[in-house]
């Protein structure tokens, strides 16, 4: 699994994607889909799968995004974020389990201001700063860290601009670029 997920199956299938060949990226997301279904649910209840399916979710929520189902998107992105949810909770110190939320929490937001739901985004992006935010705290060099809280701040502070709450927008952005400047 390792060599073919980690190594070859996202990026194939972002590289498919970014390509337009949709079809061929979901067909790649089933065959993983397929044969993670084939292990027995003791093993797929170990953190190291459920980290794997929440990222065949993940990527399969992209995709259906691409095709224009937001709807099957959010749903899929859902699944995924309950399983990064679920993983965080089971180590709160554990921080890459953290940013992973956090990061996942910014794709919620994505979707959520695409498809109008801005109080949901907003949520979704305040709820990565604050993770993102404790997580600087702890490691103020961690770098993947202050990555993961710079998108969600610049998603944040569109939405805040495109709502005119303009002194808001300014500080999430400054914020961001505060980070991106170190």
């Amino acid at each position: 699994w390792p060599i073919l997920a980690e190594d070859n199956l996202f990026d194939v299938v972002d590289r498919l994607t970014s390509l337009g060949q949709l079809v061929l990226a979901s067909n790649a997301i089933k065959i993983a889909e397929d044969w993670l279904g084939r292990l027995s649910p003791n093993t797929t209840s170990e953190p190291y799968w459920l980290r794997e399916r929440s990222m065949v979710f993940e990527q399969r929520g992209y995709v259906q995004r691409e095709q224009g189902d937001l709807c099957a998107a959010q749903a899929s992105l859902e699944q995924g974020h309950a399983l990064r949810a679920q993983l965080a909770a089971a180590n709160p110190e554990d921080a890459k389990r953290q940013c992973e939320l956090a990061r996942s929490f910014t794709s919620l937001g994505r979707l959520q201001r695409e498809q109008g739901y801005l109080s949901a985004a907003q949520t979704s992006y305040e709820q990565c700063r604050s993770i993102g935010t404790k997580l600087t705290a702890l490691d103020p060099c961690d770098r993947e860290v202050q990555r993961v809280l710079a998108d969600g701040l610049l998603g944040l502070g569109g939405l805040q601009f495109e709502q005119g709450e303009l002194a808001a927008a300014q500080g999430s952005f400054v914020q961001c670029h505060t980070i991106g400047a170190q």
